[in-house]
């Protein structure tokens, strides 16, 4: 009876790795009908494939794979210590931004610093298995963790994220500004749902080392390599139908409500469009000399302004405050107390929040009324996670 012994884990990858390379090579020359299948596939699809293997075996002819180097690069990201790393950064990545949107923290310097290392583990995390794990490169895991790893990026307020030290300006001047400040709102929920997509499918990752898909330390020798070889591809497998459900979960659901506040409520707008006229009104009787009807004018848009806090007194989110003044040639809107002081309007109901982008600053004409958000935003951030 001949024995076989078996191999450990890196071992059965290094060998599959090789095998399956030397096979695609010898199979790429002996079967016409695989060839021919290559050439009637898309175009991107035979661009992709013809690029991995082109990358396959340049790397393999180099002796790359097999070096002592990427040996222990592949070791160290197939860890045990890597992997609870990466999930943990993981974690963070899904959730810290909306944790401090709850907290309503005031400042990026926080948050700024954990995503930036959290995006260097991931990008190390990326290059390292398209270096060193043929099974890897232009795979599933490759476009999704590529997805999730360049996501990072728009969470990262000196990169492309957002600024929460600064308010949402909308900007009602004309309906083109309006409509692309919603543009804006509904581009940035799309792209929020597509990275937690990506980040998501590195989860999945965790299931090879789960008791029942692990290979224990005390199995019999009779656990050979094909054996071995069989349950990495199962294990595979079932990783990448189960990241492709979860992500079409994660992307699908949310569509529901995308269509739902901010975007549909117009009131603040309405409001704004509403005590523009007023100012108008009070600044044509001011500059004509009337000061009677100068007067009436000005009561009535302070009736406006009390009317305005009395609609907003049962909801979660309203007003704190309002000025008068007028946009500059540059596009900004400059107070004017010395024709109309509205800061002894008194009995707001909300406030200013420390989170500056909580608040939302809608300007039309000669008015420019601020709105705190803090609650709406609170509850967005808990139910996005």
């Amino acid at each position: 009876m001949v024995k076989v012994e078996p191999l450990d884990q890196e071992g059965v990858r290094e060998s599959s790795g090789r095998s399956n390379g030397k096979h695609d090579r010898d199979s790429s020359h002996s079967d016409p009908d695989r060839g021919s299948a290559v050439h009637q596939a898309s175009a991107p699809g035979a661009f992709v494939y013809a690029t991995r293997h082109l990358v396959r075996d340049l790397f393999q002819r180099l002796g790359w794979y097999e070096s002592s180097l990427a040996l222990r690069i592949r070791r160290f990201l197939r860890g045990r210590v890597f992997a609870a790393l990466t999930m943990v950064s993981l974690f963070v990545a899904l959730f810290m931004g909306e944790i401090f949107a709850v907290a309503q923290v005031s400042t990026n310097t926080a948050l700024d610093i954990v995503l930036t290392i959290v995006f260097a583990i991931f990008a190390f995390e990326f290059l390292g298995l398209a270096l060193t794990d043929t099974s890897y490169l232009f795979g599933f895991f490759f476009w999704m963790d590529l997805l999730g790893t360049v996501s990072m990026v728009f969470d990262i307020s000196f990169l492309a994220g957002l600024d929460v030290q600064e308010p949402v300006m909308v900007n009602r001047e004309s309906g083109g500004s309006s409509q692309q400040n919603v543009i804006v709102v509904r581009a940035t929920r799309a792209a929020k749902l597509g990275a937690r997509a990506g980040r998501i499918s590195r989860v999945l990752k965790i299931l090879r080392f789960l008791p029942f898909l692990m290979n224990s330390e005390s199995q019999d020798s009779k656990k050979v390599k094909i054996a071995k070889v069989i349950s990495n591809q199962l294990t595979n497998g079932l990783s990448t139908r189960v990241a492709f459900l979860t992500i079409c979960i994660v992307i699908v659901m949310p569509m529901f409500t995308m269509f739902t506040y901010p975007e549909e409520d117009e009131s603040m707008g309405a409001w704004t469009e509403l005590l523009a006229l007023n100012a108008d009104s009070y600044y044509e009787a001011w500059a004509s000399g009337n000061a009677t009807l100068a007067n009436v004018r000005r009561s009535r848009l302070f009736s406006e302004l009390t009317r305005l806090k009395d609609f907003y007194a049962d909801v979660s989110y309203g007003p704190f405050n309002a000025k008068f003044g007028e946009s500059l040639d540059s596009g900004v809107f400059e107070a004017r107390p010395d024709i109309l002081d509205l800061s002894g309007v008194t009995g707001w109901t909300f406030s200013d929040p420390s989170r500056k982008s909580s608040s939302r600053v809608v300007t039309q004409g000669r008015m420019r009324a601020y709105f705190d958000l803090t609650v709406p935003k609170k509850q967005e951030a808990a139910s996005s996670m």
